[in-house]
């Protein structure tokens, strides 16, 4: 439905909006073939717009960079510099700037397996794959260089890794009858399973941990349904979070659990988990709804809120779950598009791993949010990212993908090797 700038409705119209105009709209016009010329947005310079230099594509439309490509003397979209071989700035010189440049450190194929999920520890990457009916899974346990430290082929209704602390546990869970386990991998090899008590049937499940015991979150009927357990899995406590319409993120530092959620009117928030299963409010997600990662250090925790349509945010909450600092990112591309957060214990830096256009990007910040360097092109092609993080003190991406044959395999990445 189009609307007359001029004619303002007494009530809301029904329709379907397809552009809200950011800067108001042009008085007077009204073009039902196109419905961006009503705004007042559409007489600033876009991509395509005529120009000599970059004066000329300036200022532009909101969420919008533009700069004159003088080779066609057309606006185009302002591009950052990356190292990946290519002159994306189009100023003549090719990766000026870069210190590094992307490797894959090691391969690890997984026979009529996909590649699901991943966890990072300290030390540790926990590979998840899973069979075609989901039912079959094989943790593979490597290092930063992709050596094995464990391999456990049958592990049936894997659902999800997860990190707890610095332990790796595997959450094995039955759709249909909600039995849920958990399977404690340790750093020698071993491995333990803790069976949770009377656990409600639902879909995707993760695990909170902390040293008096478990929290499991599942998607139930009629919101998600949070159960407290002991270290030995009785259920202790049982409640269903109406207020809660998506789960997007789940984590736990070893001392609690911070979830990142949609609420009942679609605004993302993130809040911490205490022992009597209520939701304590921290700050919002954002405007609307995107990614929302998490990682740890020294009793703080970081958490990186992005909105393909927006800058991302990085928020610090102290150990008391009050925010000590937030603030945005400026990303080298648009849109950013799941979005990974990594933490560098030693300095507390901030690294993240996103997907625009079907490349995988990684940006490097300091303690203050500015860039350290020129952004690294980590992946070109159409792989999935599914973990960022510091291994051993060395940043690891991980990628996966599935062949032809019914296979997958996973690539660890380093995303920032020095340049030869």
């Amino acid at each position: 439905m189009l609307l007359a700038c001029d004619e303002p409705p007494t009530e809301c119209p029904e329709g379907l909006v397809t552009y809200v105009c950011a800067l108001g709209c042009t008085e007077g016009s009204f073009d039902p073939h196109d419905p961006f010329a009503l705004c007042a947005e559409s007489a600033l310079p876009r991509v395509g717009t005529p120009c000599a230099s970059d004066d000329d594509c300036t200022p532009s439309a909101p969420h919008t960079e533009l700069e004159c490509d003088t080779s066609v003397g057309l606006c185009a979209q302002a591009r950052t510099e990356l190292c990946n071989r290519i002159d994306d700035d189009r100023d003549s010189l090719v990766d000026e700037g870069c210190t590094c440049t992307s490797r894959v450190v090691a391969t690890i194929d997984a026979p009529s397996m996909y590649p699901t999920q991943v966890a990072m520890t300290h030390d540790r990457i926990a590979l998840l794959s899973t069979g075609p009916d989901r039912t079959t899974a094989r943790v593979h346990v490597v290092d930063r260089d992709g050596n094995t430290r464990l391999e456990l082929d049958d592990a049936p209704l894997a659902a999800r890794i997860q990190r707890i602390g610095d332990e790796l546990v595997v959450v094995q869970h039955d759709p249909s009858s909600g039995r849920t386990s958990i399977l404690r991998l340790s750093e020698d090899g071993a491995h333990e399973t803790v069976a949770l008590d009377r656990t409600p049937a639902g879909a995707s499940p993760f695990v909170l941990g902390d040293e008096r015991g478990w929290t499991l979150l599942l998607q139930s009927t009629g919101g998600f349904a949070m159960t407290r357990h002991t270290l030995t899995g009785e259920r202790s406590t049982l409640r269903v979070a109406t207020e809660m319409r998506a789960l997007h993120h789940a984590s736990s530092d070893g001392r609690g659990g911070l979830v990142g959620y949609t609420d009942e009117i679609g605004l993302p928030q993130i809040a911490a988990v205490d022992d009597r299963l209520a939701l304590q409010a921290i700050t919002s997600g954002g405007g609307s709804v995107g990614t929302i990662d998490a990682a740890y250090r020294d009793g703080e925790r970081v958490v990186l809120a992005s909105d393909p349509r927006a800058s991302p945010r990085i928020v610090r909450i102290g150990a008391t779950g009050t925010v000590i600092e937030e603030r945005t990112l400026v990303p080298p591309r648009r849109p950013v598009e799941g979005a990974m957060l990594a933490l560098d214990p030693a300095t507390g830096r901030t690294a993240i791993a996103f997907t625009t256009f079907g490349e995988i990007i990684i940006a490097r910040y300091d303690e203050a949010g500015e860039p350290l360097d020129v952004p690294v092109l980590a992946d070109g092609t159409a792989h999935i990212a599914h973990a960022l993080g510091y291994v051993d003190g060395a940043l690891r991406l991980v990628t996966g993908d599935e062949d032809f044959s019914g296979g997958g395999r996973w690539r660890i990445i380093d995303p920032c090797a020095p340049l030869p």
